[in-house]
């Protein structure tokens, strides 16, 4: 498989992961929910249930694909999405007077706080969260796992230089 090729495959497969994940939690959200049990970490996205389906298919698909580009790829581009977004809001930070004031000058520390928080201060910072801090944890998830399956799919092949 050809490496641009690879690329798109792993990236493909770790928005997969993504979707996964939130469906995965959902019903099980749902079962907790109908049997009265509720769990407040549940609702984190911290919580590993919402990204341990992407470390689980990024081993899986890796173990089989054996791809150096499966570990770095979905990685990289969930730290470039985040890079741009906060370069982004920081933007837009420096022109509001209600923003100079709730991150007092701290404009990327602000930004941070509000990405990787555990408890979102307001809507706007629940929605980056949802929208933004998840793919990435979804995606360093799935490079994990990548690494794993490569690790296992590498051990597994007969070297016959070996015997």
């Amino acid at each position: 498989m050809g490496e641009p090729l690879g690329v798109l495959l792993h990236l493909s497969f770790g928005f997969l992961g993504c979707a996964l994940s939130v469906a995965m939690t959902l019903i099980i959200n749902g079962i907790l929910s109908a049997s009265h049990a509720h769990i407040h970490a549940s609702s984190s996205i911290y919580n590993p249930l919402f990204w341990t389906p992407g470390l689980f298919i990024g081993a899986i698909v890796n173990r089989f694909a054996r791809s150096r580009w499966a570990f770095a790829s979905p990685a990289v581009l969930g730290f470039l999405i985040i890079l741009i977004v906060m370069w982004r809001e920081v933007l837009i930070y420096r022109t509001s007077e209600y923003s100079l004031q709730a991150s007092q000058g701290h404009f990327w520390r602000y930004e941070l706080q509000n990405l990787f928080s555990t408890e979102p201060r307001s809507l706007d910072s629940g929605v980056l969260q949802l929208l933004v801090t998840f793919p990435f944890l979804v995606s360093v998830a799935y490079s994990i796992g990548a690494w794993i399956g490569f690790r296992v799919g590498r051990a597994s092949v007969p070297r016959p230089y070996l015997q």
